[in-house]
């Protein structure tokens, strides 16, 4: 039989699988992770497979753990027994999914920056947006202890629930998830998730730090509040935030030189504690039949009204994500059924998304096209069906990074949805227009006595 060429033989699947597994994880620093010689998993291993599982689409996790499991061998190559009950991964997987996640975020906040320089500053200056949204979970005794809204001491209740059945309704278990997400790139930065009745400015604490020094972050009305702000703002960064109803906003205070736009948010509190007020300035645009008012720190004179609207409207990137998570992705309701696991699971959800998203990126960027045109359906499309024939050859004219390169949305402008009856009612208020009054001469003189004790 005569030698057939190598370079003839049919491209496999899991090839190409390889190749992308190889190249989101190249540069990652595992280091950390150290667990007991007698164990048969590797850290690469483990997030390589812990990747595909959460991109699989199989009806169940334990069938996701077996196909994943089946590739991930076959892609890093493993001679040897490996532990093959989903058990014993998920085991694993709960106790250093926060270090392997961290490495992996390392190495994809970098691939962000570097694939995609071009696409990194938008009117040159690095957009995030935050912003939070719930996660429907199981209904069992152990999710609901943990996740379940609680009463807190000495709080009222809204509305009194009259029914068993609405107290039960009230009582389901949720995640609260917040995320930092890239309006350059449409790609995610980071996330914290916690008990349904978990504060979305404390996350927003915790992920401060790891922002780039020169972000602008673009917020919505419910981030409001001057410790939120006077702490982004003491960090060098820049804020845009929308406000409603409930802020007071003060006018001629006298604390500093001020503009037609200026304005100060100095609550009672902190003003009684003596803490300086927070100097911003207010823009006001039209929204269909209302006003919307938005906070910056940012001067008239580096950007101007018009080119605020555009970097606020860049913040419903975020809400689509969360679109694509719960609707495409398919994490509206998580599957498992402990407290460990529904984190490790949404954990890994996410950094699936981000994996496949990002590799799609780098080939859309490549072929010419923006990131803001990758359809998320038509990657994870792609990607599941390499996951579920990787065993197949592939076509010379199908090939993964070809497909990815023409996953982008369509062109066709769509139809306004305005006169569409919607299924359910919306129970959220409108934000309102914030209070806007000048300083009274209390305030005035409380401003002027912290004036003179800055100058001692």
């Amino acid at each position: 039989m005569p030698h057939r060429d190598e370079s003839t033989l049919p491209t496999r699947r899991l090839d190409e699988l390889r190749a992308a597994i190889v190249w989101l994880l190249e540069g990652c620093d595992f280091s950390a992770v150290c667990w007991k010689h007698q164990c048969t998993w590797t850290p690469r291993l483990l997030a390589s497979v812990a990747l595909l599982w959460a991109c699989s689409d199989e009806s169940t996790l334990g069938e996701r753990f077996k196909n994943s499991r089946r590739i991930g061998l076959a892609i890093n190559a493993v001679v040897g027994d490996v532990a093959g009950s989903y058990q014993a991964f998920l085991k694993l997987l709960n106790r250093w999914s926060e270090r392997l996640l961290a490495a992996i975020q390392v190495t994809f906040r970098s691939r962000m920056q570097v694939e995609c320089a071009e696409h990194w500053h938008i009117a040159g200056r690095v957009v995030m947006c935050i912003d939070g949204t719930h996660i429907r979970l199981p209904r069992t005794q152990a999710l609901e202890a943990q996740y379940a809204p609680t009463r807190k001491p000495g709080t009222r209740r809204r509305h009194r629930t009259t029914t068993r059945a609405s107290q039960r309704k009230a009582n389901l278990p949720q995640l609260l998830l917040t995320t930092i997400w890239h309006a350059g790139t449409g790609l995610v930065w980071d996330w914290r998730f916690g008990p349904s009745d978990d504060s979305e400015r404390r996350h927003l604490s915790e992920m401060l730090a790891g922002l780039p020094g020169d972000v602008l972050l673009t917020a919505d009305a419910g981030f409001v509040g001057y410790d939120v702000l006077r702490t982004i703002l003491d960090s060098g960064r820049d804020v845009l935030i929308r406000v409603g109803g409930n802020v007071r906003l003060l006018t001629q205070l006298g604390y500093a030189r001020e503009y037609q736009q200026t304005v100060w948010l100095w609550p009672d509190k902190q003003a009684r504690q003596h803490q300086e007020p927070l100097m911003l300035r207010m823009a006001v645009f039209h929204e269909g039949k209302g006003m919307m008012h938005v906070l910056t720190n940012v001067p008239k004179r580096d950007v101007s009204d018009a080119g605020l609207l555009q970097l606020y409207r860049r913040r419903w990137g975020n809400e689509v994500y969360y679109r694509d998570l719960k609707e495409t992705f398919g994490r509206d309701k998580l599957r498992s059924r402990t407290a460990a696991a529904v984190e490790t699971e949404l954990a890994w959800s996410l950094a699936g998304m981000w994996a496949i998203s990002l590799y799609a990126t780098a080939q859309l960027i490549g072929a010419g096209h923006s990131p803001h045109r990758r359809s998320c359906a038509a990657v994870l499309r792609i990607f599941r069906r390499w996951i579920r024939d990787w065993q197949h050859p592939c076509e010379p004219t199908d090939r993964l990074v070809e497909r990815l390169s023409t996953a982008v949305t369509d062109g066709y402008a769509r139809k306004s949805k305005k006169s569409r009856g919607t299924p359910r009612k919306r129970t959220n208020p409108p934000t309102g227009i914030p209070l806007i009054i000048p300083a009274t001469a209390q305030q005035k003189q409380r401003a002027q006595r912290i004036i003179q004790q800055q100058k001692h």
